[in-house]
């Protein structure tokens, strides 16, 4: 008879009162810090928010190791345990799936078609510092009307929390913008350096972003971004430089140039250098013999 596996870890399912919470990491860790320190998994949403400190975050398959400033996302289902370092503090955000059917409808809403595409894959992010007191003050007064379940609180809660995710929607966008331009540097570099190498043989767009793995579009998309021209443009400038180079510091004639550049036809050699200098190619070989015969 064949055994069944019983994973090791235990799973820790919210109180059906409690929809919406947030609690000082500390008292989070009071309730039941031998939990927290044991693999386990949550039917609930939680986010750590370490404001200082030292610790680490066992999730699924990695070791993080937490940092001040750093909001880490933990999603339902995930194995975990948290292991946290003398005088760390920090806030513990959970959320339970039923936040939908008790918030009211626009946060409800905004919870199901924005929040879960905001956790984002990276795991955690590191909230800048022109966010972090509005939202430690959003927090605050979280757990204050919590504290005081007033008339209204719920729905004060709820609202609370929509501002909060306002300001994680754009400490998050903002993040992922310094990824995708960081990305777009990346390939910008890559481009550039492919031409230097390349450039006698390969002279379409649709060359580079084979070798890129992206479509000639979308390279000349990037490239534009980042340098004003486009890709095309670039390449251009760079056999345009080489040509150049030759016709000032050496006596080899249009012809040799040409060919040396990857040309096997000398009119559209011609042609292409005109179109790029500006002049054709006697015209410019000899205003710069002039201009270096005047020193």
């Amino acid at each position: 008879m064949r055994q069944t596996l019983k994973p090791s870890f235990e799973t820790i399912a919210k109180d059906g009162n409690q929809i919406l919470t947030v609690e000082y990491l500390s008292d989070y860790l009071n309730d039941a810090e031998e939990i927290h320190a044991r693999a386990h998994i949550h039917t609930y949403t939680e986010i750590l928010w370490i404001l200082k400190g030292s610790g680490k975050l066992h999730l699924d398959l990695q070791v993080l190791e937490l940092a001040n400033g750093h909001m880490y996302f933990i999603r339902p289902g995930q194995v975990h345990s948290l292991h946290i370092g003398p005088d760390t503090s920090g806030y513990v955000l959970t959320l339970s799936g039923r936040v939908t059917e008790n918030a009211p409808i626009e946060i409800g809403l905004a919870f199901i078609g924005e929040f879960p595409s905001l956790i984002p894959q990276q795991i955690n992010i590191e909230i800048s510092p022109c966010y972090l007191d509005d939202m430690k003050d959003i927090l605050e007064r979280m757990m204050k009307e919590t504290f005081h379940r007033r008339v209204h609180s719920n729905e004060i809660l709820f609202r609370y929390f929509n501002i909060f995710l306002f300001f994680l929607r754009k400490q998050l966008g903002e993040a992922e913008s310094q990824i995708i331009q960081n990305r777009n540097m990346q390939v910008c570099q890559q481009f550039k350096e492919l031409v230097n190498k390349h450039y006698k043989s390969k002279k379409m767009v649709s060359d580079y972003a084979s070798e890129l793995n992206l479509s000639p579009n979308y390279l000349n998309e990037i490239i534009k971004k980042i340098t004003g021209h486009s890709a095309g443009y670039l390449i251009r400038q760079r056999i345009a430089l080489e040509a150049k180079r030759y016709a000032m510091h050496s006596g080899v004639c249009m012809k040799e140039i040409g060919y040396s550049l990857g040309f096997s036809d000398m009119a559209h050699f011609s042609k292409f250098f005109k179109s790029v200098v500006g002049s054709n190619f006697t015209e410019f070989k000899n205003s710069k013999r002039k201009f270096s015969m005047s020193f």
